[in-house]
């Protein structure tokens, strides 16, 4: 319930309910959803109030991935995640 509350109104719309937006999660990122591990990357400004993170996470499998999630800045000030790609990284885990 605590991941619904940083999805950005975007995601909201397409997942109206925590259990929507949960269900989603553990079916489509289960990297994401129970990490063994995971590291913060990169964070770049990609536009004024825009920002992308690169999240390092060695997976419930044992394998390494890359999450790069999208925020953007909301009319109160706080960021909240507008989007995630998942994928396999050939990154050696630390």
């Amino acid at each position: 319930a605590t991941a619904y509350s940083f999805a950005a109104p975007n995601v909201k719309r397409i997942f109206p309910t925590v259990d929507a937006f949960m269900n989603m999660v553990t079916n489509g990122y289960p990297p994401v959803r129970k990490p063994r591990t995971y590291s913060f990357g990169k964070v770049e400004e990609t536009a004024p109030g825009s920002i992308v993170q690169q999240v390092l996470i060695v997976g419930p499998d044992g394998k390494d991935y890359e999450a790069v999630y999208t925020l953007q800045q909301q009319p109160d000030g706080t960021f909240q995640i507008t989007g995630c790609s998942l994928r396999a990284s050939n990154s050696l885990s630390t």
